[in-house]
């Protein structure tokens, strides 16, 4: 046996972080320059967590040999291999199991199987909000989001830990640890059930999980709350609970209410789906699944009625959803799940995070798609007035069953931002199964993304 019998275990770990630094060489053949710098970002991170890794499996031979030199009075006669092996196995264990799942994490990451081009769903939250932190993908068994602190940080905390004790048999510590925490990159990890990678349907409750992620780094439900003027508050849906869970229970339907104002009707119809393929349990962090969708609903009603020129997408997605979503609201009515006190809580409430959530620089559904008919009449109006090169990449405003004739039925894919065609194809999913046309809706995006890049090129200053 080696005089390290650690030496194999911090090979491995090696071979580990080669090989993610190979998966990040790989990045290149992915398209989008956003997304490569991303999974740079998240792999770079990894690299750090592993070098930690080896470092703290280096340090642990070293303690083990110094308890192996001390006197015969001091220390039984072991040998460096039984010393490990009782003082820090558990360490080395766990040394081992941490750095196989980084090296799986950085897989699920960079191989996953959502469409890159659903990166840009997020990324335009994002930038919007002026958050320039990256996040990535990842396959998972659900929908959840972590910080790099969560997913490595503190993840090798408690193997540092014991490099920081006196070693076995002293007193005192031998001089200070080498081995520290490193220092990662502030990024974010976005996980998405990887049953359901494929499936459009469920895409829109990314953008759920992507206000989560702002609320955790920008403090947006807290921002909101302080906005609050009575009577407005944060509802009490459970006095029992008392206010720690029913504050809880507020954060998450606040990011349900976010993401609605953002995606569009079609996020609460989403959201009806993830709950019923899904088993669904109210937690101290969820509450119960019908004032979760009241909630959702309170958009379709607010948004019932309104309509905008020249469109009729608004129209029809309420069309498709709001029948939907009454059906359900009211069996929890019927069955008693929804109190008369209950849904003024949450109608406070929403009328409470509408107003913050309206206040904000941000582009949300309705001023989405009239931005897009806006770029379409302008687009028309450059033909005739610049140069080729300088007219931006806008399709015409095509009416909702133009483009459902476009993309379901005749192979034809518009630059649409992904909201705006979500909303649309979606709608037509009880006649249209979703998954069978995903690769449809990602070509559409992959235009869009073309038209985006387009577009910025050409209103960039040239430099001469």
């Amino acid at each position: 046996m080696s005089n390290n019998p650690l030496s194999s275990t911090i090979e491995h770990v090696e071979e580990l972080e080669l090989e993610v630094r190979r998966s990040v060489a790989e990045l290149n053949k992915i398209p989008y320059s956003k997304v490569r710098h991303n999974l740079a970002i998240a792999g770079g991170n990894y690299e750090k967590g592993l070098l930690a890794i080896k470092s703290i499996l280096r340090e642990l031979v070293e303690r083990g040999r110094a308890v192996v030199a001390l006197p015969a009075s001091r220390s039984r006669n072991l040998t460096l291999h039984e010393v490990l092996r009782k003082h820090w196995s558990i360490t080395v264990k766990r040394c081992y199991s941490t750095a196989e799942s980084f090296r799986a994490s950085f897989d699920l990451e960079s191989q996953g199987g959502i469409p890159w081009e659903l990166y840009y769903l997020l990324i335009d939250i994002f930038d919007q909000f002026g958050f320039s932190e990256p996040f990535v993908f990842r396959e998972a068994d659900q929908f959840m989001n972590e910080t790099s602190k969560e997913t490595i940080v503190e993840v090798l905390d408690p193997l540092v830990k014991p490099l920081q004790e006196p070693i076995p048999s002293t007193v005192e510590s031998k001089s200070a640890s080498k081995t520290t925490v490193p220092d990662v990159i502030p990024a974010n990890t976005i996980s998405y059930i990887a049953g359901e990678a494929r499936n459009p349907l469920l895409w829109p409750v990314l953008v759920h999980e992507g206000f989560h992620v702002l609320d955790k780094r920008l403090g947006l439900f807290d921002q909101m709350e302080k906005s609050l003027v009575h009577p407005h508050r944060l509802p009490n849906l459970d006095k029992a609970k008392g206010a720690d869970i029913n504050r809880r229970w507020s954060r998450e339907i606040f990011q349900d209410i976010a993401a609605a104002h953002y995606f569009g009707p079609l996020y609460s119809f989403s959201l009806l789906k993830y709950f019923e393929r899904l088993p669904y349990l109210q937690t101290i962090e969820h509450p119960e699944m019908s004032v979760r969708l009241y909630s959702v609903n309170k958009y379709l009603e607010e948004q019932h009625g309104a309509t905008i020129s020249n469109s009729d997408i608004l129209t029809r997605a309420l069309g498709f959803c709001r029948p939907i979503l009454r059906e359900e609201i009211s069996k929890y009515v019927t069955a008693g799940e929804l109190t008369d006190d209950t849904t003024r809580e949450l109608d406070m409430f929403y009328q409470g995070v509408t107003s913050w959530i309206r206040s904000q620089e941000i582009i949300l559904f309705e001023a989405r798609l009239n931005q897009y008919l806006v770029e379409s009449d302008r687009a028309r109006e450059m033909v005739l007035t610049t140069t080729i090169d300088k007219v931006p990449y806008v399709d015409p405003a095509f009416k909702f069953e133009e483009v459902v004739d476009m993309v379901c039925n005749f192979g034809v894919y518009p630059a649409f931002h992904p909201t705006l065609l979500l909303n649309i194809v979606l709608s037509v999913s009880d006649q249209y199964t979703p998954q069978g046309f995903q690769e449809r809706y990602v070509d559409c995006m992959k235009k869009w993304c073309v038209k985006e890049a387009w577009n910025q090129a050409i209103s960039s200053p040239r430099k001469s």
